[in-house]
């Protein structure tokens, strides 16, 4: 009788674990069903005002200002209607580059000098560009939480950019002195993402892209390779720097990589850019932890990042409860708000993602310390 009894306590035990278990799991899921969602919606809505800094003005600054100096002087737009309203009529530049300090941008003025002479050139050859887009003028370097929300907001701010302007003068970090030049842009995990963003955001062949190093060049877009969807594999200056903050910069990053990811998904049988997008699949799926690592490594401990997050997003695009937002998604801006009678589950996740930041459910609540460094 002992030992019946023991079996049934035994057998009592293993299904509540087994209950705990798929409770643990569902709540895992969900959470990740959350971040993704969040992640679709920030490829279409600004989750902070686009800040657009007028060329008169930047000419005028003599060197990189910050936002929180300059903000009585930008322009704060709302919504992507209004920037591509913009951008149409006057011209939007999106400016790429790296920093060259881990406390700021340009402390010796040569990437700042290099963006000017880089704008008249463009203006030289007749290319409407009355507006910029530059990291350290155009999102908040004090408040974090607005800081997150504009890194969130980058790959629907790209999209309302006319063009896309890199910018790398050879000059040396003046904290490890280090050589800055195009090849270390093109390794840096930010600058990456960035131009990935823009690059996907758009049909292929309707990238404008331009490169400033000590002359202006256009890069005509089959020149391109695709080293920018190694965003992290890249270099970023909290990595170098020991990460004074608890968060790393890759973490920063999740909502927009899922984000492309959707999109990639979602473009892969358009007619336009069905064939990029194909290519940047086949590369992804081949070593999905290349470009989405499970985990990295800070200091001493092991932190998730995209671990068992691509199963669970090629499933909510095969759901037909997100079918209005991937048609919507890719042909009309600010077209991902929350889809009326599409099942609760994509309403509740979309109006959530709508009034949170992406940053709460990716990153487990951690705060960053550091500014928002290139």
């Amino acid at each position: 009788m002992l030992s019946i009894g023991l079996g049934i306590n035994v057998l009592f035990t293993l299904r509540a674990n087994a209950r705990q278990l798929e409770k643990s799991l569902a709540y895992r899921k969900e959470v990740r069903v959350q971040a993704i969602s969040a992640s679709i919606s920030t490829l279409e809505v600004f989750q902070f005002p686009l800040c657009l800094v007028n060329v008169r003005d930047f000419l005028t600054f003599g060197h990189l200002v910050p936002f929180e100096a300059c903000r009585e002087q930008l322009r704060s737009l709302d919504s992507c209607e209004q920037a591509q309203q913009l951008q149409r009529q006057e011209g939007v530049v999106f400016i790429s580059h790296q920093w060259v300090s881990f406390g700021r941008p340009d402390p010796v003025g040569v990437q700042y000098h290099a963006m000017v002479t880089a704008i008249q050139q463009l203006q030289q050859k007749g290319l409407q560009c009355n507006w910029l887009w530059v990291d350290y003028c155009c999102v908040p370097q004090q408040n974090r939480i607005q800081q997150q929300s504009a890194v969130n907001s980058i790959s629907a701010y790209t999209r309302c950019c006319s063009m896309f302007l890199s910018v790398a003068p050879l000059c040396y970090h003046t904290d490890t002195g280090v050589l800055m030049d195009e090849s270390s842009y093109g390794h840096r995990s930010w600058c990456r993402l960035e131009r990935l963003c823009y690059v996907t955001c758009r049909p292929f062949t309707e990238c404008k892209l331009w490169r400033y190093t000590d002359h202006l060049q256009e890069e005509r877009p089959g020149d391109c390779d695709w080293d920018d969807l190694e965003v992290m594999t890249g270099v970023t200056a909290c990595c170098e720097n020991d990460h004074p903050g608890e968060l790393c910069d890759k973490q920063r990053m999740m909502g927009l990589m899922l984000g492309i990811y959707w999109r990639l998904l979602s473009l892969r049988d358009d007619p336009l850019h069905g064939g990029e997008a194909k290519e940047l699949l086949r590369l992804i799926h081949a070593n999905e932890e290349k470009y989405f690592p499970s985990t990295i490594q800070l200091g001493d401990d092991e932190i998730q990042l995209f671990e068992g997050f691509l199963p669970v997003l090629r499933e909510l695009f095969e759901d037909e409860r997100y079918e209005e937002v991937k048609s919507q998604g890719l042909k009309n801006s600010c077209s991902l708000a929350p889809v009326k009678d599409q099942g609760a589950t994509t309403s509740r996740a979309l109006a959530w993602a709508t009034s949170a930041s992406t940053s709460a459910a990716l990153f487990k609540h951690r705060t960053n310390s550091g500014l928002f460094s290139m």
